[in-house]
């Protein structure tokens, strides 16, 4: 069971960084539409990280390369209750963008 947990929060993650996630604290607003020019889902903004988990967010960012260990090092500062809110959210952004 655990080998499927970590199967599905690494499946998690790279649908995660698939999408663009952008950690950066401002979004590139279009002053005409009002809509990101980026129009990506930004998940972890959304999961009210402590100042502290975004300073070890930021440094994971910095001195990892993208792939697997970084989504690992990330997911490893996430709380359970973090952990779980990302897959639902991940989960129900695919359910309204099917295409993508």
């Amino acid at each position: 069971m655990k080998s499927s947990t970590s199967k599905l929060l690494a499946a998690i993650l790279l649908s995660l960084f698939a999408f663009g996630v952008n950690l950066k604290a401002e979004d590139a607003t279009n002053t005409t539409t009002g809509t990101t020019s980026q129009e990506r889902p930004h998940f972890l903004r959304q999961l009210g990280l402590s100042a502290d988990q975004k300073a070890q967010i930021k440094q994971i960012v910095q001195s990892t390369p993208k792939g697997k260990e970084r989504r690992q090092a990330i997911l490893a500062v996430l709380t359970p209750e973090q952990r779980a809110q990302l897959k639902q959210d991940i989960e129900q952004w695919k359910a309204q963008h099917p295409q993508s």
